[in-house]
C-alpha cells in the first residue's frame, strides 16, 4: 500500500473543502505552492492538499478518492511523460471526466504545449518558471469553478433523471390504472389510457382517431354526448354518468368528468376526460330496487295474511257487543211502550258504550293494516294493548295464556310498524304451541341503558338447533304450504333493521313457571331509544 501525505487545513470549522493534488517529485514545489495557498478560499471552502511524489502514488489516490477537485500535476516526475500517463489513465481508464489537470513542466521545450492541450484532456499548461502565484491563483480559482459547475451539472442530471423515471413510472401507473381520454374538437381520440382499452373492449389502435360515437349505440346516447359538448362550449367541465357500449356490445357505466383544456394565451388545447367505473355499482343499484319492491310485495302478503286472522278476531270481538245491543233494543222497545225516561237513557247510554268499543276495534284494525311511515310519541303500554286488542281473541280460541310483564317507556316511534313486529313474533310462538297442551306465550319488556329490550317466550319445546340459524330468511317455512309462506320473520328482521333501528335474535331457553320447568323459544328485540338533548 501506497502512502501519501494528506495535509488538512480548515480555517473555520464549519467550512467544507475542495480537495487538490500536488503532484510533483521536487518537495521544495510542494512546499512553495502550500505557502502561496495558505488563506485560499472559493465559495466559501478552502482546501485540503494532498501530496504525492510519482505518478503511481497520484493514480492510486485519484483511484481511491472519488472527490478530487484539482490534480497540480508535473509532467515530468520517475519518466519524462509521468505526468502525461496520469492524465490519459484519469480520463480513459478510470473514467474520471471531472477532476481538473493543471499540468505543471520545468522544461517547456521537451513537450510542446499546443500538443500537450490538443492531445490530452486538461484544463492548463503551465510552465513552472512562469508561473507566479497570481498566475497559479487564477489558474485555480478557474479550475475550481469548472469543478463545480460540473458537479452541479452531475447533480441536476441525477435530479433530471429521477424526475424522469419518476414521471415514467408514474406515466405507466396512470395508464395502467385510470380511465382517461384526450380527444380534439371533432371529437377524435388522441389519447387513450390502457385501462379505458381494457375496459372498452377495443384495441387502443381501433379507438385512436375513432370518435366517440363508436362507444354510443342507440340515438339517446348519441344526442346525451351532443348535450355534453354544446354544454362545455359555455362551461368547459362538465361531470356526469355515462352509458357506453363494449366491443361485443355489452353495456358499461362510467362517471365522468371531462373538462375543456386551454393554453396560457387562451387557446383550446384538447378535452380531457377522468372517469370511474360505476358497472357494478349500477348493478348493486338494481338490485337494491328489486330487493326493496320484494320487500314491499312480502310485506303486503303478510299484512293480507294477517288481515284474515285481523277480521276473524274483530268478528269475534264485536259478537258479545252485537248481541248485547241486540238485548238493549228489546229492552229499549219495552221501556218506550212503559215510558220509562231513566231507563231508555240508560238503555241509550250502554248501547253507545258497545258501539264506541266496536269503532275503536275497527280504528285500530284501520291503523294497523293501512300504510303509515309517521313517527309519534308513544310508550310500550299503549302498543302492546293495542296488539293484545286486536288479536286477544285468537289467543283466548287456542287456548293460550299470555302472561305480560310490561315496563313503561316512552318511545318516538312508527308504532304500527312496532306493532307489526310484536303480532308476527307472537304469531311464530302461537303456531309453535298448537301441539301442546299447556300454552304460555311470557311478554317482558325493560329499558337497558339505551335500548328497549322486548322478549317475546313460549313453552313450546324450542326451534330444531339445525334450522335456528335460518328461521330469519325469507321464504324458510316449517310450517306446510296452506299453513304459511315463510315471510312473517324475515320481515321481522327487515323493519327492525331498515325502519326501527333495532335488530331480534332468538335462543333456545330452559326456564321454570310455577315450579314447572319448560323449554321454548325466547325472541329478543331490541331498539335503540332517542336519548333526549
Amino acid at each position: 500500500m501506497i502512502n501519501f501525505n494528506k495535509e488538512i487545513r480548515i480555517k473555520d470549522k464549519d467550512l467544507k473543502s475542495w480537495k487538490i493534488i500536488i503532484a510533483d517529485d521536487e518537495e521544495d514545489v510542494h512546499t512553495l505552492t502550500k505557502i502561496v495557498l495558505k488563506d485560499f478560499v472559493f465559495e466559501n471552502k478552502n482546501l485540503e492538499i494532498i501530496s504525492t511524489f510519482s505518478a503511481e502514488e497520484t493514480l492510486e489516490v485519484l483511484k481511491q478518492e472519488n472527490d478530487i477537485a484539482l490534480v497540480l500535476l508535473d509532467i515530468i516526475m520517475e519518466s519524462d511523460d509521468a505526468g502525461l500517463v496520469v492524465a490519459q489513465k484519469l480520463r480513459e481508464e478510470l473514467h474520471n471526466n471531472t477532476t481538473q489537470i493543471i499540468l505543471r513542466t520545468g522544461q517547456a521545450g521537451l513537450i510542446p504545449k499546443l500538443d500537450v492541450v490538443k492531445n490530452y484532456a486538461i484544463n492548463d499548461y503551465k510552465e513552472k518558471a512562469k508561473l507566479d502565484s497570481t498566475e497559479l491563483l487564477t489558474s485555480i480559482y478557474t479550475s475550481l469553478r469548472s469543478y463545480s459547475n460540473i458537479k452541479s451539472l452531475e447533480e441536476n442530471k441525477k435530479i433530471v433523471n429521477s424526475l424522469n423515471k419518476n414521471m415514467k413510472d408514474l406515466l405507466g401507473s396512470y395508464d395502467n390504472n385510470i380511465i382517461s381520454t384526450q380527444s380534439n374538437e371533432c371529437g377524435e381520440l388522441t389519447f387513450i389510457s390502457k385501462l379505458y382499452s381494457s375496459i372498452s373492449g377495443y384495441s387502443i389502435d381501433e379507438l385512436y382517431a375513432q370518435k366517440h360515437k363508436i362507444l354510443i349505440l342507440n340515438k339517446e346516447e348519441i344526442e346525451l354526448n351532443g348535450k355534453i359538448f354544446k354544454y362545455l362550449e359555455k362551461h368547459n367541465t362538465w361531470s356526469g354518468e355515462i352509458k357506453n357500449y363494449k366491443k361485443d356490445s355489452s353495456v358499461y357505466y362510467l362517471f365522468c368528468s371531462l373538462t375543456k383544456e386551454y393554453d396560457d394565451n387562451g387557446n383550446f388545447l384538447f378535452y380531457t376526460s377522468i372517469m370511474q367505473d360505476i358497472t357494478l355499482k349500477k348493478e348493486i343499484d338494481e338490485v337494491n330496487k328489486k330487493i326493496e319492491k320484494q320487500n314491499i310485495t312480502l310485506a303486503q302478503q303478510s299484512k293480507k295474511s294477517a288481515m284474515g286472522e285481523m277480521i276473524a278476531n274483530i268478528a269475534h270481538q264485536w259478537r258479545q257487543p252485537l248481541n248485547n245491543i241486540s238485548l238493549i233494543m228489546y229492552y229499549l222497545r219495552d221501556n218506550c211502550i212503559n215510558m220509562n225516561k231513566e231507563a231508555i237513557n240508560e238503555d241509550v247510554k250502554n248501547c253507545k258504550v258497545q258501539l264506541d268499543y266496536m269503532s275503536k276495534t275497527i280504528d285500530d284494525f284501520t291503523n294497523f293494516i293501512k300504510p303509515n311511515n309517521i313517527l309519534v310519541d308513544c310508550n310500550i303500554n299503549e302498543i302492546i294493548n293495542k296488539v293484545f286488542l286486536i288479536t286477544s281473541s285468537s289467543y283466548v280460541q287456542s287456548d293460550i295464556v299470555i302472561i305480560k310483564d310490561i315496563h313503561f317507556c316512552d318511545l318516538n316511534i312508527v308504532e304500527n310498524e312496532l306493532m307489526q313486529v310484536i303480532i308476527n313474533v307472537l304469531n311464530n310462538a302461537k303456531d309453535a304451541l298448537k301441539t301442546k297442551d299447556k300454552k304460555i306465550i311470557f311478554v317482558k319488556t325493560y329499558n337497558s341503558n339505551t335500548e328497549l329490550i322486548i322478549k317475546i317466550r313460549d313453552n313450546a319445546g324450542g326451534i330444531n338447533e339445525e334450522i335456528i340459524n335460518r328461521i330469519f330468511e325469507p321464504y324458510f317455512t316449517t310450517k306446510n304450504e296452506k299453513e304459511g309462506i315463510g315471510i312473517g320473520l324475515y320481515l321481522v328482521e327487515d323493519i327492525l333493521e331498515n325502519k326501527l333501528n333495532g335488530n331480534i335474535s332468538v335462543k333456545n331457553i330452559e326456564f321454570k313457571h310455577e315450579n314447572i320447568d319448560y323449554i321454548g323459544a325466547e325472541f329478543r328485540i331490541s331498539i335503540k331509544l332517542k336519548i333526549p338533548k
